[in-house]
């Protein structure tokens, strides 16, 4: 089968070679399992793009001045993840030089990935593709 490419906006970023849903559960697992927050933020192995960000809403539970973020990780266009992630105020970073972060759990909460075997999972609650993500054929490419 071939792989198919996607894109973020305009930014080529990946190719998979198949679409599968997946639970909140099982996404968390694939990017904890293999460290892609350490990976990303301490290795430095893949480029990171805020791709949006605003300040959090108070039904949020957040603290005041805290930043809601999309961020896209990808690496050679062979790997992607997008996180929602909220950044908590005044700066402060952990023992490792992350940025603190708010949440239920205070890291990242992957919404989609695509894991080494070159399938895409996202998650299955949003029932279709998610929205930014287009296909080469989607953006007449």
């Amino acid at each position: 089968m071939e792989d198919t490419v996607i894109f973020y906006g305009q930014t080529y970023l990946a190719r998979y070679r198949k679409k599968r849903s997946a639970t909140a559960e099982v996404i968390q697992d694939l990017f904890n399992d293999h460290e892609y927050w350490w990976r990303a933020a301490i290795e430095r192995e893949f480029q990171l793009d805020v791709v949006y960000q605003d300040e959090a809403s108070g039904a949020n539970n957040q603290p005041p001045g805290t930043v809601s973020e999309i961020v896209v990780y990808h690496m050679d266009r062979s790997f992607f993840v997008r996180v929602h992630q909220y950044v908590l105020p005044y700066g402060e970073v952990d023992q490792w030089g992350r940025p603190r972060l708010g949440g239920k759990r205070n890291e990242p909460d992957p919404k989609e990935i695509i894991f080494e075997d070159g399938i895409w999972y996202w998650l299955s609650e949003l029932r279709n593709v998610p929205k930014g993500i287009r296909t080469r054929r989607q953006l007449g490419l």
